[in-house]
């Protein structure tokens, strides 16, 4: 069994706190994560790649919900109807 102390990401909690390490160790740290993503460039590339396509997948299916919602919602927009006649079930 874990330790909460030292198991996954409760390790993590509060390690960039300022309390803890100060404001040049927060620095510090913040400095050596850059390098260390940095200069592993296939590391790096394959970050930006992940990135680049996890934004592309949630533009495209934002544009695919506005699509169907404008699809859905055109038949009554362009009916042209004074009167529109529902199951007396209906709410609105």
């Amino acid at each position: 069994m874990c330790d909460p102390n030292h198991c996954g990401w409760m390790h993590l909690q509060g390690t960039l706190n300022t309390e803890r390490y100060g404001r040049r160790g927060v620095l510090g740290i913040i400095k050596l994560a850059y390098k260390l993503l940095v200069n592993d460039r296939a590391k790096f590339s394959a970050l930006l790649v992940g990135i680049t396509f996890a934004v592309f997948l949630i533009i495209m299916m934002t544009s695919i919900f506005a699509g169907v919602l404008n699809r859905a919602s055109a038949t009554v927009i362009n009916i042209g109807a004074s009167i529109w006649v529902m199951d007396p079930s209906v709410q609105r």
